[in-house]
């Protein structure tokens, strides 16, 4: 073969080189854009719809429960301070619940826009009757909410304090958000999250990143190679086309290793700023609002039943406090985890979670510890025990009133906080997908131009050859 045509055809395996690493990173770029994108638009949204829908069931569940105090509240001047007027209110309204109960609804019709139709693997001890995919879990969590509604509704409208009737419809729809909508709703969080893992793997993979490298090295040598080549064959030390080449595969990978670290920056700070706190804080939230709502049904029945003071501990512990105490749980109370609460104020900047929502959660368990004190922590019925009316009533307005504004203050912080991790996600993983981060475009093209120099070169210069 002659020198000229091989010339030549080493000129043209350089450039199919650079044009088959131009196509691989264009697609790299655009999949991993596109696995970004789905984790904001589809898997993310829906852990974050999926949680705000639990902690709107959570708040409903306690805005019913609260209501069961309303005839002693409004026969009493005692609760005078308008602070703890407006608490109460705020907790019992039914104004309050059906808007609740309406942007949970609005909340389930948005999961179900996303089209998120993956499904869990079935594991050891999980109820039978429970779905394991995403379509069929949304169906029965509006029939749940419709039927969760029902029964609260039916509850008020029989409600007075130590109706029997009354609290038994909403010690059932209150077992229901427990025990049927908010287990559905986490596995739609579970889902979600499978979702967003599988997707920053995608757009973080490792494998892809090291091909891309291997694939510049030798896109850089085969350039490197060729211009010895040609300086050897030519009269020419330097071909300026092919020194132009080598400039567009530098910066290639300039652009698109700054467009790889600004992409992955971005979205480790979705996770850790957004995705993390919002996890961490949507739990401490249902937790605590399940303890509210556990502790108004338990001092409306006297403690007729073990199970809301059972619940209310359960509650507390996995926030990861002592009901009892306040104080913070030991290391390794909580088999295999800690509390989300005192988690998230041992992990987290004071700019993400307020630390003064521990004192909130120690002043309104102080609240219920002079309850459970005042009522002598007996077990029966009002008459049963002897337990004074007046004793009962000072409990229902300790309860609606000091009790109401600490739990309105711990409950504000911890929703304030959800929404700014949920917003800090959309944001973060909004920056990565933005035009700045997505530079594979041009560093394609630059490659792309590389090839096309190297053809140039090379049939410009064929006839400058001497043997």
């Amino acid at each position: 073969m002659s020198t000229p045509r091989r010339l030549m055809l080493t000129a043209v395996g350089a450039a199919f080189w650079l044009a088959l690493l131009a196509s691989l990173t264009l697609v790299t770029s655009l999949d991993r854009r596109d696995a970004l994108r789905h984790a904001r638009d589809r898997s993310g949204q829906l852990v974050v719809e999926a949680q705000l829908v639990r902690g709107e069931l959570a708040s409903a569940d306690t805005a019913a429960a609260a209501s069961v105090f309303a005839f002693v509240v409004a026969n009493d001047n005692a609760l005078g301070d308008p602070a703890q007027r407006a608490a109460y209110q705020r907790a019992r309204e039914l104004t309050r619940f059906r808007e609740r109960i309406a942007a949970a609804n609005a909340g389930v019709v948005r999961m179900r826009g996303l089209g998120v139709d993956t499904c869990l693997r079935p594991e050891p001890g999980r109820p039978a009757d429970r779905p394991l995919c995403a379509e069929k879990i949304l169906t029965e969590l509006a029939a749940l909410i419709t039927d969760y509604h029902t029964q609260v509704i039916t509850a008020r409208s029989t409600n007075r304090t130590g109706n029997a009737i009354g609290e038994s419809y909403l010690r059932v729809a209150s077992d229901l958000a427990r025990d049927d909508i908010i287990p559905r709703l986490d596995d739609l969080v579970q889902l979600g999250g499978n979702e967003v893992d599988r997707d920053f793997r995608e757009a973080t993979d490792g494998d892809r990143e090291a091909l891309l490298l291997a694939l510049f090295v030798c896109g850089g040598l085969g350039l490197v190679a060729l211009q010895v080549y040609y300086a050897r064959r030519s009269r020419r030390v330097f071909e300026v086309r092919l020194l132009a080449a080598s400039g567009c595969l530098l910066l290639a990978v300039a652009l698109l290793a700054t467009a790889t670290a600004e992409q992955q920056a971005r979205a480790q700070e979705a996770l850790d700023k957004g995705y993390a706190p919002l996890a961490m804080l949507s739990q401490a939230r249902v937790f605590a609002l399940q303890a509210h709502a556990d502790e108004n049904l338990d001092l409306t029945s006297l403690g007729v039943t073990a199970d809301h003071q059972a619940g209310l501990a359960r509650s507390i512990e996995g926030l990861g406090y002592d009901a009892e105490t306040g104080g913070r749980l030991p290391p390794g109370t909580l088999p295999d985890r800690r509390g989300s609460l005192s988690l998230a104020l041992d992990t987290l900047p004071a700019d993400v979670v307020d630390p003064s929502l521990e004192r909130s959660l120690r002043a309104w368990l102080a609240v219920r510890g002079e309850v459970v004190s005042l009522l002598g922590g007996a077990v029966g019925t009002d008459e049963e025990l002897g337990v004074a009316s007046g004793d009962f009533r000072r409990a229902t307005l300790l309860t609606a009133g000091r009790g109401a504004v600490a739990f309105d203050e711990l409950d504000s912080g911890l929703e304030g906080a959800v929404d700014r991790g949920a917003r800090h996600f959309r944001d973060q993983m909004s920056a990565a997908t933005a035009p700045r981060t997505f530079l594979g475009l041009p560093a394609g093209l630059a490659l792309f131009a590389a090839a096309g120099l190297v053809l140039w070169a090379m049939s410009e210069r064929r006839r400058e050859y001497q043997p």
